[in-house]
């Protein structure tokens, strides 16, 4: 019988729930890409966090996509319809009063996300319009 030593236990449950995630990540593919929203899944069935998913991923040499804010579309900023997106006054200001130097967290974003009952991808729009950068993907993307 081996014997333990000292954080040998913290060391095998990190691989084991490194060993989990990743077995999760793998069997949640979509065409060989993980998506964000499924990514977020992971985290809370696996009980780790979301960067910890993205770290998992990267090591995996697999990409996450369809960003949940919108970020990851190469044209997000000239899509079909973003002209005609309507930006509620309100959320406008909480956008503002939120921001840093122009520059939002992913983390804000879900949050304002929450609090006003706007989905996700039209917060990354009005972000869009607005011309306010997204920064510190939850997941290590950006």
């Amino acid at each position: 019988m081996k014997k333990a030593t000292p954080g040998s236990k913290e060391k095998v449950n990190i691989e084991d729930s490194n060993n989990m995630v990743d077995k999760e990540i793998r069997a949640s593919l979509i065409k060989g890409k993980l998506p964000c929203a499924v990514a977020f899944k992971i985290a809370e069935k696996a009980g780790v966090t979301t960067g910890t998913v993205g770290d998992r991923t990267d090591k995996l040499d697999l990409r996450i996509v369809k960003c949940q804010l919108g970020c990851f579309d190469v044209e997000k900023a000239k899509r079909p319809g973003l002209d005609a997106v309507k930006i509620e006054t309100e959320l406008t200001k909480v956008l503002q009063d939120s921001m840093v130097n122009q520059q939002l967290t992913c983390f804000q974003a879900f949050e304002i996300a929450g609090k006003t009952k706007a989905s996700r991808m039209h917060i990354g729009d009005a972000t869009t319009k607005l011309k306010i950068r997204l920064i510190e993907c939850q997941l290590g993307c950006f």
